[in-house]
């Protein structure tokens, strides 16, 4: 192999191996986030999230002597959750309007 043949194929590598790290870097998710963190992240002070994962609100995981927060429960947190629907509660009207007209007989007959 001559030496312009060998400067391509090291370029080549070399840009492929760039190519390979910017990929894997940009396609990193965290895994879990500091309370802080996850604090910035939810939009929420740092004395909440604590507050929440005291309450049980918010997993938490102790490592070493620091607490962490899953990346999952931030995801799961921020999440939009669908609003249920109220069933609308059946309108009385036609019993009562029976009632009124049952009232309404009682009087005339008297």
């Amino acid at each position: 192999m001559d030496e312009a043949s060998l400067e391509k194929w090291l370029a080549r590598a070399l840009r492929e191996v760039r190519e390979t790290i910017e990929r894997s870097s940009l396609n990193h998710e965290r895994r879990s986030y500091t309370m802080e963190e996850a604090a910035r992240a939810l939009s929420i002070s740092d004395s909440t999230v604590r507050r929440m994962v005291r309450s049980g609100a918010i997993r938490s995981v102790r490592i070493g002597k620091r607490m962490v927060v899953p990346a999952s429960e931030v995801t799961r947190l921020l999440t939009p959750k669908p609003i249920p629907q109220r069933n609308k509660a059946p309108k009385r009207v036609a019993p009562l309007q029976d009632e009124l007209a049952a009232m309404r007989a009682s009087v005339k007959r008297r």
